[in-house]
């Protein structure tokens, strides 16, 4: 069986994305191929190198795509979101007819598990298959329908058919939604996906505290969350000291293993994106909080029980 899949970066985001990557690639079956494109938004070459290494290690193929991001110029963006997150929105485009579905998962996403069961749901009368997503402020109405779009399975001849895409783009720009493209496929797509278990799409906001035999259980408005194939760190925290993510540190421990692993500090204090620099980081900061470097080397450890 061979999976494709597809993400989109811009050069900062790239020590997420190749953890999503890591992970997908770690977790797959033996009997599973997948094909991996990346819609580039200015990743640098170091960086496109560090990627293609990172896939050859696995034996995958890996495919960079490029996008006119310049149509998205105009859009509304924030602190955490840039025009990057536009770049799906020109998924049917950068690829022929031949490819009829399409795997489509953000960079900040840590997966856990084979996604062949993902893969082999049956879409063909839905416009895409997606996670509802209860933690999210939209200028949309409040209803049961409302998705999240950091993970989605494509139906590309259907959106091809009707112009889903082009139709979203046009919503945008006449509205500037407060969830940008997000908002805008919700809007265009309606009722018409089919609605996923949420183990296909953990979000942090699914997450919260409550006090239960002196322990802290972690559940969100549904119930229970057992056993989730993917781990999205949705919000502006990430993955940093605010994030309330049980899976925090299974982020780190994938992280540590990538060409990226000292990403890790700034991430975790919160350092803003513009400091990119870790190599100084790590001396400056290591060398100030002791307790730090004991918690980088152990966390490997830790994390093997929140798998």
């Amino acid at each position: 069986m061979t999976i494709s899949i597809v993400s989109a970066s811009d050069d900062k985001f790239v020590p997420y994305l190749g953890v999503m990557l890591f992970s997908l690639l770690r977790n797959k079956n033996t009997d599973t191929s997948v094909e991996i494109y990346i819609i580039d938004n200015g990743i640098s070459a170091k960086n496109r190198t560090r990627l293609s290494k990172l896939i050859g290690k696995f034996r995958s193929s890996l495919i960079f795509l490029s996008v006119n991001a310049d149509i998205y110029k105009n859009f509304r963006i924030d602190s955490h979101i840039n025009h990057t997150t536009y770049c799906r929105l020109s998924i049917p485009e950068l690829f022929n007819r031949e490819i009829k579905k399409i795997l489509y998962i953000d960079g900040d996403v840590v997966v856990r598990k084979d996604l062949s069961s993902l893969w082999n749901i049956d879409i063909s009368d839905y416009y895409m298959a997606a996670v509802k997503d209860w933690g999210i402020t939209s200028d949309l109405p409040r209803n049961n329908s409302y998705f999240n779009a950091g993970i989605m399975l494509l139906n590309l001849n259907k959106i091809r058919c009707d112009s889903i895409m082009s139709k979203t783009i046009t919503y945008i720009e006449q509205n500037r939604p407060a969830m940008h493209d997000q908002d805008g496929l919700n809007a265009i797509v309606k009722e018409n996906y089919l609605s996923l278990p949420v183990i296909y799409n953990t979000m942090s906001c699914f997450f919260f505290r409550k006090k239960l035999n002196n322990k802290l259980v972690y559940k969100y408005s549904g119930g229970p969350i057992i056993d989730p194939y993917m781990i999205h760190f949705t919000g502006s925290y990430k993955v940093g000291l605010l994030c309330n993510n049980p899976y925090r540190y299974l982020y780190y421990r994938y992280l540590l293993q990538t060409q990226w692993r000292w990403h890790a500090l700034g991430q975790f204090l919160h350092i803003p994106s513009e400091y990119t620099d870790y190599t100084k980081l790590k001396y400056k900061f290591l060398k100030r909080y002791q307790p730090l470097h004991k918690l980088l080397r152990t966390i490997k450890a830790n994390t093997s029980k929140t798998k």
